[in-house]
């Protein structure tokens, strides 16, 4: 373990120019609010009463947003919707998802809608999920959007605002800040922290929180293994909800390759800056001595409009703030010995840790790694999952045919003559079946593969 070094930095980041995180300077009730420091920056209120204690040995990872919901008030064209509507028929006859050109953006099209909407659309794990409505003028929202955790975690937000309105422009679909409405932003902090215990019983809440017994599956979830508390969530996601859990029992269980590369790049970037000793690593293998723990806020639609967080910019006028009353309100404490009263237990090293991390700027979260690095391990662990499902597959063959364990080898190379004799005599349908696999993994795949 290392020690956090993270002094205090009150350096002005400038916004992304190619797509600034905020377009107007509109707080509460329609009043102007200056910028604290340099003029159009924006950035979450710094809390400063949170600083991690000198020789904290914990090491924040990664910090940035994890989900974000949002809805925009407007159609898709109807030319538009009829266009991408023959293409989840192409799709239903397919029986998957069709990769479909438009204007210069792919998209996999569903062969079905859902609640609610008629189009189901997907830019894949670095773009964002669209929803759209049958256009109706009387139902103005038409447009639902789910940017997830891996696209998040790899660009900015002005990044992840570029590409939702390149997406929108190839579509047809004009919009301003105003006709934009959050629904859910997750924010979260990944802290390596081998020698941490959960315990769920050091959680404090306001008096004024809605909490359950450890009983109340609703209000306080805890899970674990032989006798080890693997995850602690408070709260609903609907409104707000604040978990920690084991990120590298998650990564692990779950197939996310990529999160060892994200971190890694992390750490890298600390060593440059001296913050870390050269030759820090991570082991995935060593459950001891990369024990990883996430600790995430969840604000659904009532706790932002709470704080009137809408669109864009009072995100970054007003979510600090709101991060602020959510790490109040709960709160992992430090037991104290002899205080019976646990409003007086101070935090948890590793809560002011985490606080610390989410009072940094909003708009610069994100990894310090390439996302075609992230990409390129991502798509390996695929490829490394279906080698040995084949594999598996050609020795279930095998044993249905009788084969002993000597013989398996030769078996796997007569089985690949089987394979190879197939392909020779139906060679359309495979090229076809080919094409289909590419563009099913074309946002995992290297950018001409679809071609």
């Amino acid at each position: 373990m290392h020690p956090v070094n993270q002094a205090n930095d009150n350096t002005i980041r400038p916004q992304n120019p190619a797509c600034p995180v905020g377009d107007t300077d509109e707080a509460k009730g329609g009043q102007t609010v200056k910028p604290n420091g340099q003029e159009g920056v924006l950035v979450t209120p710094p809390l400063q009463k949170y600083m991690p204690p000198d020789g904290t040995p914990y090491t924040v990872l990664h910090t940035g947003f994890d989900t974000i919901h949002l809805s925009i008030e407007a159609n898709l064209p109807h030319d538009m919707f009829e266009t991408l509507l023959a293409e989840t028929q192409r799709a239903d006859d397919d029986g998957e998802p069709v990769l479909t050109h438009i204007n210069g953006v792919q998209m996999h099209v569903k062969p079905h809608g859902g609640k609610g909407y008629a189009l189901l659309c997907n830019t894949g794990d670095f773009g964002a999920a669209f929803a759209f409505k049958t256009p109706n003028a009387k139902d103005p929202w038409g447009v639902r959007l789910i940017i997830g955790s891996k696209a998040l975690a790899v660009g900015d937000l002005g990044r992840v605002r570029a590409h939702i309105d390149l997406v929108c422009d190839a579509l047809g679909i004009r919009y301003d800040d105003h006709q934009v409405s959050l629904s859910r932003v997750d924010i979260c902090t990944d802290i390596w922290a081998p020698d941490f215990t959960l315990n769920p019983r050091h959680f404090v809440t306001h008096s004024n929180t809605r909490h359950g017994s450890y009983a109340d599956s609703d209000s306080f979830a805890v899970h674990g293994t032989s006798g080890r508390t693997g995850s602690v969530t408070l709260g609903s996601s609907a409104r707000k909800q604040v978990t920690i859990y084991d990120k590298r029992a998650e990564v692990t269980a779950k197939r996310k390759a990529y999160w060892w590369t994200i971190w890694q790049g992390n750490i890298d970037r600390m060593i440059a800056q001296g913050d870390l000793p050269q030759g820090t690593t991570l082991d995935p293998k060593d459950a001891t001595a990369s024990r990883i723990w996430h600790i995430e806020f969840r604000a659904g639609k009532p706790a932002l409009r709470q704080w009137d967080i809408k669109t864009w910019s009072q995100l970054f006028t007003c979510y600090g703030d709101l991060v602020q009353k959510m790490g109040l309100a709960t709160r992992y404490a430090d037991p104290q010995g002899g205080e019976t009263n646990r409003s007086r237990w101070p935090n948890h090293p590793i809560w002011e840790v985490a606080l610390h991390s989410f009072a940094q700027d909003l708009a610069e979260m994100r990894a310090n790694v390439d996302p075609s690095a992230v990409k390129q391990v991502d798509r390996a662990a695929h490829i490394d999952l279906i080698v040995k499902q084949s594999l598996g597959c050609t020795v279930t063959i095998a044993a249905l045919q009788g084969v002993t364990f000597d013989n398996l080898e030769g078996h796997i190379g007569k089985t690949c003559q089987v394979m190879q004799s197939k392909l020779r005599a139906n060679p359309d349908h495979y090229a076809k079946q080919l094409q289909r696999a590419k563009d099913r993994y074309v946002f995992k795949s290297p950018s001409d593969m679809h071609r």
